[in-house]
């Protein structure tokens, strides 16, 4: 209509007739095309790539020009190209990638819930529970949780309204994580208060000699058989130091590893790496580590909380004698204070 408005007219019959004129060579060059037209739509469909919300989100993932505005090295990419050639993606890609397959197709199915209870909400981050908002369509949540055991908070909500009352372990235990805690530069972190009860004082052991210390854990294990605790935990830092243990254990002691893919666990002695006991709770608990420590660092400092707080009625600690551990400047910090007092 852009030549019909260039054109000057003097009555408006010569308005509608220029306009006639104009819509009547229209049509006539439509029909000329029609079959052009037609060739050339089936061909643009037929060579239209099929819109795959995962992939869309990977291409994302490793495009170049994107990770350098975002401020990711080559490292993020290549390291995505890496996982994404085995099928595989990061647990973070999983919100992501569904909020972006709903805004692009929907789902088939609809589901609506009246409330949504997350356990370990310490670890969700705000875009899985926009995600969940949206696909659930419910704004009722019950967050459960601990700030202080967020060993992903670099990626996970790190500031809540949260009660701070501890259920499962002891006073003693309790202060003991505390203290730990105390470590935290994190002034959003509340401390736990446990209920009244009380226990015996965790016990610390440091050894300079691995043999010596193996002895100690084993004496542990027994006197706490003999007492009928019947699950314990020894927690090492790492999946090698845990391996490595149980092979250095006397065979007498039954004690199985616990992997990553494992849900339950039974009675009896249960080695885990520290970063797989969150969630779980013991009789006893033995912290032991020889080689491999929890340094004062964010996330030693949370996987140690977790260790500690593992524990329901007892608490040992064996480690070796390394001057940089954090345990080790806890206990030091105890001694001070006993010496003081």
């Amino acid at each position: 209509m852009n030549s019909v408005k260039s054109h000057e007219f003097r009555k408006e019959e010569e308005r509608l007739e220029y306009t006639k004129g104009y819509i009547k060579k229209t049509l006539e060059a439509t029909e000329i095309y029609k079959s052009q037209y037609k060739e050339n739509i089936q061909e643009a469909m037929e060579n239209l790539d099929y819109l795959d919300s995962s992939q869309s989100y990977i291409s994302v993932l490793i495009n170049t020009q994107f990770m350098e505005t975002a401020g990711h090295k080559k490292y993020f990419k290549d390291y995505h190209q890496k996982t994404l050639a085995n099928n595989q993606v990061e647990l973070e890609d999983l919100a992501p990638m569904a909020y972006l397959k709903k805004a692009l197709f929907g789902f088939k199915e609809n589901i609506t819930v009246g409330n949504i209870v997350i356990e370990e909400a310490q670890d969700f981050s705000l875009l899985e529970i926009k995600v969940l908002k949206e696909l659930l369509k419910t704004d009722k949540f019950t967050l459960l949780g601990d700030l202080s055991q967020g060993i992903h908070s670099y990626r996970s909500i790190d500031n809540w309204t949260e009660l701070t009352q501890s259920y499962r372990t002891t006073i003693e235990i309790m202060d003991l994580a505390n203290e730990v805690i105390d470590f935290l530069d994190n002034q959003n972190v509340k401390k736990a208060k446990p209920v009244i009860r009380h226990g015996d004082a965790p016990k610390y052991e440091f050894y300079e000699e691995e043999e010596a210390m193996i002895q100690g854990v084993t004496e542990e294990i027994l006197a706490l058989q003999r007492d009928g605790r019947k699950s314990i935990a020894v927690i090492c830092k790492d999946r090698e130091e845990s391996i490595d243990l149980k092979k250095k254990l006397p065979k007498a002691i039954k004690t199985v590893v616990l992997k990553e893919d494992q849900n339950s666990y039974g009675s009896g002695v249960t080695i885990v790496p520290s970063y797989l006991v969150k969630g779980l709770e013991f009789d006893s608990v033995i912290i032991c580590n020889q080689n491999s420590y929890f340094e004062e660092n964010p996330i030693d400092i949370k996987l140690l909380y977790v260790a500690i707080t593992r524990g329901m009625h007892t608490l040992s600690i064996f480690e070796g004698n390394q001057p940089d551990s954090l345990l080790r400047k806890i206990y030091q910090r105890s001694e001070s204070k006993s010496l003081s007092a």
